[in-house]
């Protein structure tokens, strides 16, 4: 009997989803939101139920049309947008489907807002970058921490673009006129990283919270992007030292499912970025860590997990992101450095030895961004 249901759109973190799933023998249906005939995820040979719609909307209708069909299925959001409607038709789901909360019916969206989460990670003895809120349309505030970042203040609002570093205020105009969808404003104290930190973890349905490994980023698509290249560890105390107080903030959020936490290290100095209230985008650079997890969760959501699923190889390893980090070729690594360290790299973004074809399929689009973005002299 098929009891998952995987909601996301035609990206890489739906396909680790996938992939995690099909490496470990358990079906699944699959609704990809997509616009696009022909997809990325759909192509994968792990995918054979799958259900393709437009939009996030129908795809939560879609969950309940299906909730008698389907029920005691577990659902694994990999979008944001996904975990908001989960949320906020809590009372019409909750009875028929498993899925990641925070109790109760709009607490997660909520908890979405990053000025709420800061005050919270503040509360619990994290460091937090200063922060101002900007609304807009609203006069520039006179009391910028220049340089900064401009972001959503709420993860599910607008388009999700790189992070802008300004140096003036004339930097700040920009900024919030490129991210024409966006109403709501962090202006953040930009954080002179060494690199980044991001903890991976999953609070199962008895209220344990498991940390089992960290991302190093040392090298971002863009500035202010994604991590592009790092290391993969299981060695958590050796990367990241507040390991209590992110599990006190987890506990304080009543959250219930994967999530994931994102630091700026200036140094030993952790700065507190978010928290992610869904399976991360990062997760499948974990299996060879024997870390899977959306698996994790989906066997606590069954009680069925046991010991055994929780211990991970204590291991160290290089991941690249294998379109996004030939942004920094040849301005930060020489292109015969960077083909060894592709090479090398035992986790990939796209890439799996077993399921090539999504790669093959994102290969034209992902180099022609690439050309793209080199030809405008963006970095």
């Amino acid at each position: 009997m098929v009891d998952l249901v995987i909601v996301g759109g035609d990206n890489y973190n739906t396909l680790g989803c996938v992939r995690c799933f099909g490496l470990k023998n358990v079906q699944f249906r699959l609704i990809l939101i997509t616009k696009k005939k022909r997809t990325v995820v759909g192509i994968s040979k792990y995918v054979n139920e799958c259900y393709t719609l437009k939009t996030e909307s129908e795809a939560i209708d879609y969950l309940k049309q299906k909730k008698t069909e389907w029920e005691s299925s577990v659902v694994i959001p990999t979008s944001d947008k996904v975990v908001a409607l989960l949320d906020e038709h809590s009372k019409e789901l909750d009875s028929f489907y498993q899925y990641p909360h925070c109790g109760t019916t709009g607490r997660i969206e909520y908890l979405m807002d990053k000025a709420v989460q800061m005050d919270l990670a503040t509360k619990e003895g994290l460091s937090v970058p200063t922060t101002v809120r900007y609304r807009r349309g609203s006069p520039i505030p006179d009391n910028l921490p220049f340089p900064c970042i401009i972001k959503q203040e709420n993860s599910t609002d607008g388009q999700k673009k790189a992070m802008n570093v300004c140096w003036s205020e004339e930097d700040v105009c920009r900024a919030i006129q490129d991210n024409e969808k966006t109403e709501d404003f962090l202006i953040q104290q930009y954080v002179e990283k060494t690199h980044e930190i991001l903890l991976l973890g999953c609070r199962m349905s008895d209220g344990k919270i498991w940390l089992p490994a960290v991302f190093k980023k040392t090298r971002w698509m863009m500035k202010g992007g994604d991590g592009s290249y790092g290391v993969i560890s299981t060695d958590v105390n050796k990367y990241f030292r507040d390991i209590d107080q992110v599990r006190s903030l987890i506990e304080t959020m009543d959250y219930y499912g994967p999530f994931s936490v994102e630091f700026g290290m200036e140094g030993d100095k952790a700065y507190f970025y978010e928290v992610n209230m869904r399976n991360d985008g990062t997760s499948h650079y974990f299996h060879k860590a024997n870390v899977y997890m959306p698996y994790i969760y989906y066997l606590s959501c069954r009680n069925e997990l046991e010991q055994n699923n929780l211990q991970v190889h204590r291991t160290e390893y290089p991941f690249i992101d294998e379109f996004g980090d030939l942004m920094n070729v040849p301005a930060i690594i020489s292109l015969r450095k960077w083909l060894k360290e592709l090479r090398t790299a035992r986790a990939k973004k796209y890439y799996m030895k077993g399921d090539r074809w999504p790669f093959i399929k994102e290969c034209p689009r992902a180099l022609a961004w690439v050309l793209y973005k080199k030809i405008k002299g963006q970095n």
